[in-house]
């Protein structure tokens, strides 16, 4: 048992040193989609190469951008209907996760 927690330490001080190493919020830890990737991470199991700076830059955030797009089809209608833009508030909440707003 006390194998377990000292194996967590080691994992939980990577974690705390990569979030300071790069100057990221303290309430990364608190994201919904951080605690996604990390479930993630976990279900790939061991062997899981990081992304690439390319993937990361241009590969996967072009998926994104593309995801996102096509997410707003549906609305682009209305827009030109009513002449409506389409504003976005993001927040965290504590225990929701991720609040996303839109009017």
């Amino acid at each position: 048992m006390n194998e377990v927690f000292k194996d967590r330490k080691l994992v939980i001080t990577d974690i705390c040193k990569c979030i300071y190493g790069n100057a990221l919020p303290f309430n990364l830890v608190r994201s919904s989609l951080c605690v996604q990737m990390l479930k993630s991470v976990v279900e790939y199991g061991k062997g899981l190469k990081p992304p690439t700076y390319h993937e990361v830059r241009v590969s996967y955030l072009k998926k994104s951008v593309d995801n996102i797009q096509a997410s707003l089809e549906k609305y682009k209608f209305e827009w030109e209907k009513c002449g409506c833009t389409l504003m976005v508030m993001v927040g965290q909440m504590e225990k929701e996760g991720l609040l996303q707003i839109f009017w």
